[in-house]
């Protein structure tokens, strides 16, 4: 599984305005993520369970909730994809995360959510600008989507409940923020426990029911996915970029990488 790193900057959002969108591996980020069917259809699958978006239809994928998408053959199929987190929307973020609804599919259309439609189509509109009108813009209109979403949907969790699971996110994602900065150096269970301010056992637990996967497995995921990046654009040497990725030996890499990807090292660098 991917695991994306938080957005920052001067544009603490991103936007994929897609003309064809054929799959998705499953991952899971911080942020939340706005799937929009401008044309065509498309499957997505949202913390385990399968829809089906038409044209007209947005799902809202929550903060750390596992998403895909499944091989697409609608050769229609156009999507605007959205990312935003904590850093756009401060302590609106908590309470958007928190929210809870039973279907997460909407239907924004001229019909069904006029405002909400006109905003999408706005945003597509200005998704190609660099000027910074336009991102003030953008933000602006990002506001209203979460304003509307946070009006629409119904909060099954109680402040204490919320409370409770917003720190534990909190607290995995610096796990994963530590992960994405000393991938490349020894990194135990341990350590990265008392980062969290747990004991390893705790630990174990809490990274599991926020990441649905192991520590080592994340862990793993992430240095395979730089090695493999290191195999597309370098000429290094297995040994190497066992070295550059923080794997203890080649062998335990070579291991860990077929385990991971289907294939070896060296078929991987070939098959291009």
């Amino acid at each position: 599984m991917i695991y994306q790193k938080l957005l920052s900057g001067k544009r603490p959002y991103h936007i994929n305005n897609a003309e064809k969108i054929n799959s998705f591996a499953k991952h899971r980020h911080p942020e939340i993520e706005l799937n929009y069917c401008v044309s065509g259809t498309y499957p997505i699958i949202i913390d385990n369970a399968l829809y089906t978006l038409n044209k007209g239809d947005l799902a809202i994928v929550g903060s750390m909730v596992a998403h895909e998408i499944p091989k697409n053959e609608d050769e229609t199929c156009r999507t605007l994809v959205i990312e935003f987190g904590p850093v756009l929307l401060s302590g609106y973020f908590d309470m958007l995360a928190q929210a809870t609804m039973q279907n997460p599919v909407l239907k924004v259309d001229e019909k069904n959510n006029k405002e909400l439609y006109y905003i999408f189509k706005e945003i597509i509109n200005l998704k190609e600008t660099s000027a910074d009108f336009a991102d003030l813009i953008i933000k602006g209109n990002l506001y209203k989507i979460c304003a509307y979403i946070l009006y629409e949907l119904e909060n099954t969790n109680s402040a204490g409940q919320a409370t409770s699971k917003i720190r534990l996110v909190a607290n995995i994602e610096k796990a994963l923020e530590h992960i994405y900065d000393n991938y490349a150096s020894p990194i135990t269970i341990e350590d990265v426990a008392s980062l969290c301010g747990y004991s390893k056992s705790n630990f174990c637990k809490i990274f599991k029911s926020i990441t649905g996967d192991t520590f080592h497995n994340v862990l793993n995921n992430y240095r395979v996915k730089m090695a493999c990046e290191l195999l597309d654009k370098t000429d290094y040497s297995v040994e190497t970029i066992s070295n550059e990725v923080g794997f203890a030996d080649t062998k335990t890499l070579c291991r860990v990488f077929k385990t991971i990807t289907g294939m070896t090292t060296g078929k991987y660098r070939k098959r291009k």
